[in-house]
């Protein structure tokens, strides 16, 4: 009880001053991978994630309203969103492949990832909701970290 309330303090004191001097990251620092938040001025940092399974590669989306991830909670890498501040995780893949690295577009309707296929990995692109995905790499060799030219 004491931990739940204190963590909700410190997810209000980092919401006081959210989208300014703010970082996510990833950290295996409780012992499983997962995404944290942090207000590099006070050093207050929140596990948002909170999942047993691993977590990583956080990507602010939505001017800083939700966090793209990485997470291995189907049994592989799939592609998912939050809040800022945790919460209202949605899954945006769902396949037999591994998703990695998730981008979006300077709009925010649609989503760069590099998948594992086929013994290499191959960009792909899709809507914001997860629709229409179409691959954009093929080749023998691997394709990764897409990113997306600032507008």
């Amino acid at each position: 009880m004491l931990a739940s309330v204190v963590l909700a303090f410190g997810a209000l004191a980092l919401g006081y001053a959210l989208r300014t001097d703010e970082i996510a990251f990833e950290s295996v620092d409780r012992g499983n991978r997962e995404i944290y938040l942090m207000d590099i001025n006070r050093r207050l940092r929140v596990d948002l994630s909170r999942n047993a399974a691993a977590d990583c590669c956080p990507t602010w989306i939505q001017q800083g309203a939700q966090l793209a991830f990485v997470s291995w909670r189907s049994g592989q890498a799939e592609t998912y969103v939050m809040d800022a501040l945790g919460g209202n995780e949605q899954q945006l893949s769902e396949s037999t492949m591994y998703h990695f690295g998730p981008a979006w577009s300077p709009d925010r309707q649609r989503l760069t990832f590099q998948v594992f296929q086929n013994g290499n990995w191959e960009i792909y692109i899709k809507n914001a909701d997860g629709s229409q995905p179409v691959r954009l790499t093929t080749n023998s060799v691997d394709d990764t970290t897409p990113a997306w030219r600032p507008s």
